[in-house]
């Protein structure tokens, strides 16, 4: 409603990604453990902002940071079969924030789009060639859980946590060439 949004200009933001980690891989290659620490700096933050009375439009509305460890998990129990999971933890929070960003006008406090947790959870098998003696049988099964976020920028409305399960099953000739997967994804 207000003709001041169209000609409203703002400046790129930077993020500045810091990330350590470490990678094991023990018992001849069957565990493989992949372990990351992250922090992400954001400088002028492009959010929406209340530019006149009930007007809002993208600007910079200050500075965040997201801090972040990771930590996954494969390991092969056997021929043909890994089990793999996989854990994120997330910590977030506003730097400084223009008193005019929609975020401060609701008294929203945490980043939108950032859960605290997730995981992930599954196995792949892969059998030698058994039927007909040229296709091996693939299955796989994965399941992703998420904690709760919020969806907006002004922490109005906020997303329960969800899980998903995906399967598949199907056969693969013995060079990889051709194959034929049924899967199901939620």
């Amino acid at each position: 409603g207000n003709p001041t949004v169209i000609r409203f200009v703002y400046s790129p933001h930077t993020v500045w990604a810091y990330e350590a980690g470490l990678k094991l891989t023990s018992f001849d290659g069957r565990l493989r453990t992949n372990i990351v620490a992250f922090r992400n700096e954001f400088t002028d933050l492009q959010q929406t902002q209340q530019i006149g009375p009930g007007s809002f439009a993208t600007n910079n509305v200050g500075d965040a940071r997201l801090d972040g460890l990771e930590v996954e998990v494969t390991a092969a129990i056997a021929d043909g079969f890994t089990l793999f999971g996989n854990v994120g933890l997330m910590d977030e929070k506003y730097k400084s924030l223009n008193p005019l960003a929609d975020a401060a006008v609701f008294g929203g406090k945490r980043l939108p789009l950032v859960a605290k947790w997730n995981f992930q959870a599954g196995f792949n098998y892969e059998s030698a060639p058994v039927v007909a003696g040229r296709f091996k049988v693939l299955l796989n099964t994965t399941y992703k859980q998420t904690g709760s976020y919020y969806s907006v920028v002004n922490n109005q409305l906020r997303t329960n946590g969800y899980g998903l399960l995906d399967a598949s099953v199907g056969l693969a000739t013995e060079d990889d060439r051709w194959s034929l997967t049924f899967a199901g994804k939620n």
